[in-house]
């Protein structure tokens, strides 16, 4: 039915897919806020302190348990796990990253004091697939040295997840 008209069918919008959007677009609306709306909140509270962007970006073994959250909560992360899933990409390493979904990712992590100073997603420290420098950080970000174990623990942790660059297959010319 959503086929267009010369291809013999009607024309109709896909539903599904303004329904999987209506689900995710809030999730990325949440993640670009500096003060969190009601129901982010509200989610964060059933999610053991966690909010709904950073639990996306998590592995589904190290979320709260199906029935600790939300309806809507499991529905849109559900949502999001079968678009990641059907695409074959993975939510274990990727820039968009929230700093807050590290806390659940690497051991003692102090993912407040980077966004004390503005820093909320991995994008924002990343030069290509590393972090930049510490002192650039520290420049740009007005961080002190004190943030030094927390950037080992980043620099080690993007170390291990990173995707691994595979070689080119051979070219049969």
């Amino acid at each position: 039915m959503y086929k267009p008209h010369d291809q013999g069918r009607m024309g109709l919008p896909e539903i599904e897919k303004y329904y999987r959007a209506a689900h995710i677009a809030p999730l990325i609306a949440a993640s670009h806020r500096q003060t969190p709306l009601a129901w982010v909140e509200l989610e964060r509270s059933r999610a053991r302190g966690i909010s709904l962007p950073a639990l996306a970006w998590l592995p589904t073994s190290l979320r709260p348990k199906t029935s600790e959250l939300l309806p809507t909560t499991n529905l849109t992360l559900s949502i999001w796990d079968n678009y990641h899933r059907k695409r074959g990409t993975t939510t274990s390493f990727s820039p968009a990253t929230p700093m807050e979904a590290l806390r659940q990712l690497i051991p003692d992590f102090n993912y407040k004091l980077w966004q004390r100073h503005g820093i909320n997603t991995l994008s924002q420290i990343l030069q290509g697939d590393r972090l930049k420098p510490l002192t650039d950080i520290c420049t740009e970000y007005k961080l002190t040295k004190t943030a030094t174990f927390s950037y080992i623990q980043l620099q080690s942790w993007i170390k291990l997840n990173k995707p691994q660059q595979t070689a080119a297959p051979p070219d049969p010319h």
